[in-house]
């Protein structure tokens, strides 16, 4: 059961990346955009030119899913930022973990290698408002710290100062 929500928080990413990549400029919103993410990544300065999220599950439990990109183009081994909440209540802090089972999870690619295995860390949400329909703008506004390592080995990510805009919330 541990990894149910993991399992859904990759499908729901999966879907974002594919998803959101098909979309023309005459199906969406005039005033929607790319969103914006920054982060001091293992000391060095990162930005991002993309930020989506996409919010699903039951009733009671929501999971959301927001990818950060380099690029607003879906370039294959891109570095690129991935986190999830399992039980997404909207505004309030949220602990990362391992496991993915309570809260929270990030995973990353960066300089080609994939970073999977949370050590610690927060994610904080500070604005989160629905869309009014499908395709329509809604928002999601945080801030992550964490560290993650690769799955076999030692080697870690260590991001802080990480603020994001998702204004593509599927």
């Amino acid at each position: 059961m541990k990894k149910a929500p993991f399992l859904t928080v990759l499908i729901l990413t999966i879907a974002l990346l594919g998803g959101c990549g098909t979309l023309s400029k005459k199906d969406v919103t005039p005033a929607l955009d790319n969103g914006s993410f920054s982060a001091t990544v293992n000391g060095t300065k990162w930005e991002g030119a993309y930020c989506a999220a996409l919010a699903g599950g039951t009733a009671s439990n929501v999971t959301l899913a927001v990818i950060m990109r380099k690029s607003d183009k879906e370039v294959k081994g891109e570095d690129a930022i991935n986190l999830g909440i399992n039980n997404f209540k909207g505004v309030g802090t949220y602990t990362l973990a391992a496991t993915a089972a309570t809260q929270g999870f990030v995973n990353a690619v960066y300089q080609g290698v994939s970073y999977q295995s949370v050590v610690s860390g927060t994610i904080k949400i500070t604005e989160s408002t629905a869309p009014a329909s499908i395709l329509s703008p809604g928002k999601v506004v945080g801030e992550i710290t964490a560290t993650i390592k690769v799955i076999t080995g030692s080697q870690t990510l260590t991001i802080t100062n990480g603020k994001f805009t998702a204004i593509r919330v599927l």
